[in-house]
C-alpha cells in the first residue's frame, strides 16, 4: 500500500536536505525525484523520508513561486543571501544601517511623521533617529560621544562671570603634544585612516526604505 505524503510538497519545489538544495523534479505516489543543484546529481527519497525530515525539523521546503523569488534576489545581489557572507567590515555597515531603517520604522509607528527634511542635519527628527537606533545598537556610537559621554560637536557651556578663554597668538605656533609612550609588546588599536566602523549619520535622510523584518537581505 502506498502511503500518502502528509505535506503538499508540488513540484518545482526545493527541499533543504542534509546540507543541499534538492530540486523535486518528478512527484510520484511512493516519493520524489530529485535533483541536487550543487552537483546535478539525480535520486530518489521516499515519502516516509521526507515527511519525517520536515516533523523533525531537517528539511525545509521552498515552494516554486518562492524558490523563483530567491533566485531573482540572488541573481540581483552577485550570490549574496546572508548578512553573514558579507566581509565583516561590510556586516557592520549593513547592522548599522538596520539599526537606522529600524529606528526611522519605530518612530513612524509612533504617530511621529519622518520625512528627509526632518531628518536632515538640522531637522527637529534628527536627534531622535539617532537615539532611538543607539538603543537598537548601542555598539556603533551613532550619538558620537567622547569619553565622560559628552557629545562631540556640542560646546560645553562658559560658566557664569568667568572670562572667555584667549585664542593662540599668531605669532606664537601651538605646541605639538607628543604621543603618549607605547609599552613594550602592545598593539595601537587607534583608528586607522580609511577605516569604517558604522555608517554616518548624515546619511539617515535618505534611508527610508520599507521596514526590514530580518538580517536577510
Amino acid at each position: 500500500m502506498t502511503s500518502q505524503p502528509l505535506y503538499n510538497i508540488p513540484k518545482g519545489s526545493i527541499l533543504k536536505l542534509d546540507g543541499r538544495e534538492l530540486m523535486v523534479s518528478v512527484r510520484e505516489e511512493s516519493g520524489y525525484t530529485v535533483r541536487c543543484l550543487d552537483s546535478g546529481e539525480c535520486f530518489s527519497l521516499t515519502v516516509e523520508r521526507v515527511d519525517d525530515a520536515i516533523r523533525e525539523r531537517d528539511c525545509e521546503v521552498i515552494k516554486p513561486a518562492d524558490a523563483e523569488k530567491r533566485y531573482a534576489l540572488l541573481e540581483y545581489t552577485g550570490g549574496i543571501e546572508r548578512v553573514e557572507q558579507f566581509p565583516e567590515e561590510t556586516q557592520r555597515i549593513v547592522q548599522g544601517r538596520l539599526a537606522l531603517v529600524l529606528a526611522q520604522d519605530a518612530l513612524r509607528e509612533e504617530g511621529e511623521k519622518l520625512t528627509q527634511r526632518s531628518m536632515d542635519k538640522a531637522g527637529k527628527h534628527r536627534r531622535l533617529v539617532l537615539e532611538r537606533a543607539d538603543r537598537i545598537a548601542p555598539g556603533f556610537n551613532f550619538l558620537r560621544t567622547r569619553r565622560g559621554g559628552r557629545t562631540s560637536g556640542v560646546v560645553p557651556a562658559r560658566p557664569a562671570g568667568a572670562a572667555p578663554s584667549k585664542p593662540p597668538s599668531a605669532s606664537t605656533p601651538p605646541r605639538a603634544s607628543a604621543p603618549p609612550p607605547q609599552s613594550a609588546g602592545t598593539t595601537d588599536v587607534s583608528p586607522r585612516k580609511g577605516s569604517t566602523s558604522a555608517p554616518d549619520p548624515d546619511e539617515i535622510k535618505t534611508m527610508t526604505f520599507d521596514p526590514i523584518k530580518d538580517s536577510k537581505l
